[in-house]
């Protein structure tokens, strides 16, 4: 079965990182979708703009035709105090108009797949997974290195690397952002994300409109922010807003731009082919990635 990779992005005000993230995938990939919100508003209702140069650029920069645009309404008011809700709604609009069918992956602008072809890879061997998204519903979790601030000395990361989130689906309905309620295989594919790495006015933009606002203080936590410096970086211990030992610590790697950290990543934060399996028992059953990797797990998991 041909595994088709179908790639969703939410556009909004930091559209701007867009282009880093599709140059890491976008000769592996099958489709792309951008989805934004026709009125331009963000979810907690403030207004944003995107320059009609932004969309030319990537009709230029789209050689192999992949790239649709999505529009529609995803500011619902009603959900105002309680953004994560639209922020679902629009992620299950995004993965309908993708169409049935294939791995969906869902990525922010910031997100940059790097070495995606050894995830290529395991997509493509595991597309037996696709075969009944219906009654058997799967998604991939990856790992997300987080890049915390930047500055003159280079990018603050959080160390070690103990995130990750719901990479992939063969069955795109989400209950919280990309969580989904299905059986999950952990990937030890490693995504970067910009995340925190921004200037001072995009993070007060992001804390005021993403879908995160009201799980912590979004003024207290910038102060924190704000202060890390190359001199007092390594005092900062578990600091995550919601789960502090989830964000152990940070390191400074020293590369003057984000280009630079993408294209040395792979060195930095090499991509592996092994996995776990989480059942709904529980049970975790760690395998190697080899060639006869799926009929492992389809014993394992579909022989009753």
């Amino acid at each position: 079965m041909k595994a088709k990779i179908k790639v969703g992005y939410l556009i909004s005000y930091d559209y701007s990182y867009l282009m880093n993230s599709l140059e890491s995938i976008y000769k592996y990939v099958d489709l792309i979708v951008l989805c934004y919100d026709k009125d331009f508003k963000t979810w907690t209702g403030n207004s944003f703009s995107i320059p009609e140069t932004f969309f030319e650029s990537i009709k230029k920069f789209d050689t192999k035709n992949k790239i649709k645009f999505y529009s529609d309404n995803f500011y619902i008011p009603e959900n105002i105090s309680n953004p994560m809700l639209s922020e679902t709604f629009q992620r299950n609009k995004l993965g309908e108009f993708m169409g049935k069918g294939g791995w969906h992956i869902q990525l922010d602008v910031d997100e940059y797949v790097y070495d995606f072809k050894k995830m290529l890879t395991y997509l493509k061997k595991s597309a037996f997974l696709l075969k009944d998204p219906i009654n058997k519903p799967y998604s991939l979790i990856a790992q997300v290195i987080v890049l915390y601030k930047k500055d003159k000395n280079g990018f603050y990361v959080i160390n070690p690397i103990n995130e990750d989130f719901y990479f992939a689906t063969n069955n795109p309905k989400y209950i919280r952002a990309r969580q989904t309620n299905w059986t999950c295989l952990y990937t030890n594919q490693k995504v970067l994300h910009q995340s925190w790495a921004r200037d001072e006015h995009e993070i007060k933009q992001k804390l005021d409109n993403w879908g995160h606002k009201n799980d912590f203080n979004g003024d207290e936590y910038f102060k924190t922010w704000a202060n890390i410096n190359v001199n007092n970086y390594k005092n900062l211990i578990d600091f995550h807003p919601v789960e502090p030992k989830v964000w152990h610590n940070l390191v400074l790697l020293k590369y003057k731009d984000v280009k630079s950290l993408i294209k040395n990543a792979s060195l930095l934060f090499p991509q592996q082919h092994t996995y776990s399996l989480l059942l709904n028992l529980k049970k975790q059953m760690k395998l190697p990635f080899l060639l006869k990797v799926e009929l492992k797990i389809k014993k394992f998991l579909f022989e009753k």
